[in-house]
């Protein structure tokens, strides 16, 4: 609204994964026409999200209204589907997806031109900050899968096909960061040990 844009005029929504907090407005815009692009895995549950808020009301039980309010189910006409790799033209601009799975397996990134929208496949980081944290959620985190991502994203930011190089990643939380090499690093580092956490607790019989 400050810049003076409707929702309805909006050419399209790229969405990097279905978590509340990335796509729980995905249902009302589609509805205000706006086309919705997102990972096939994720595609049905943006047109019919019942397991999602099922699951996610698992984890917030009686906050779900309070902190997300409705997710209203997509018009499966306004959704669509986008394979690893392809490319989706908007508003004059292309991006390509790229499938990074580990925070959740219906994870894209976007590359537009020198920008990298990583989603939660690039952590998060707070402006200014050199601490890189590690959104590892129930119940799709696969560390495995992780590091492949992070080998994925780090060759954009070196010698990606095509030869220019992604130099600024915008993470969803919070923000542009551009030493893209040394902040995966950190992620690295960080999932190891957040991995190391997790598995001494389990071999304790902690829950």
């Amino acid at each position: 609204a400050a810049l003076g844009v409707h929702p309805a005029e909006l050419a399209g929504v790229l969405v990097t994964h279905i978590h509340l907090d990335h796509a729980g407005a995905a249902g009302w815009l589609a509805r205000q026409g706006v086309p919705i692009h997102v990972h096939p895995v994720g595609a049905p549950h943006l047109v019919d999200p019942s397991r999602l808020i099922a699951s996610a009301t698992r984890i917030y039980g009686d906050a779900m209204d309070r902190l997300w309010g409705d997710m209203l189910p997509a018009p499966a006409d306004r959704v669509i589907a986008v394979e690893d790799g392809a490319t989706v033209a908007v508003a004059g601009l292309t991006f390509r997806a790229i499938a990074t799975p580990g925070h959740a397996k219906h994870h894209h990134a976007w590359r537009v031109g020198d920008a990298l929208f990583t989603g939660d496949a690039g952590g998060v980081r707070l402006p200014g900050s050199r601490l890189v944290a590690v959104p590892a959620v129930p119940p799709e985190f696969d560390p495995d899968a992780w590091r492949a991502t992070m080998d994925r994203l780090v060759a954009e930011t070196d010698a990606p096909v095509g030869g220019s190089a992604a130099t600024t990643l915008y993470l969803t939380h919070f923000g542009a960061v551009a030493d893209g090499r040394w902040h995966f690093e950190r992620l690295r580092e960080e999932l190891s040990d957040v991995v190391a956490f997790i598995g001494a607790r389990q071999g304790e019989g902690l829950e």
